[in-house]
């Protein structure tokens, strides 16, 4: 994962994706934001599989917060 993080922290954008979706998988709500920041920063290029991606994962999220979701 390493790998990954670095490939998607200078600016990759299909590891940003990969990398965000691993995160968003994860049980904590602080690993999930991390997810959606990289989402976002692959979604900021104007890449359109990275905007769905960023409705989906804001819409989740959303609902994950007002059901009171797990704590980070």
């Amino acid at each position: 994962m390493d790998y990954l993080r670095l490939s998607a922290d200078n600016g990759n954008i299909s590891a940003q994706l990969r990398l965000a979706q691993m995160l968003f998988n994860q049980p904590t709500m602080k690993e999930k934001e991390e997810g959606l920041a990289y989402i976002q920063r692959a979604a900021a290029t104007g890449d359109q599989q990275a905007l769905a991606l960023l409705q989906q994962a804001q819409a989740i999220l959303a609902r994950m917060q007002q059901q009171g979701a797990a704590p980070s």
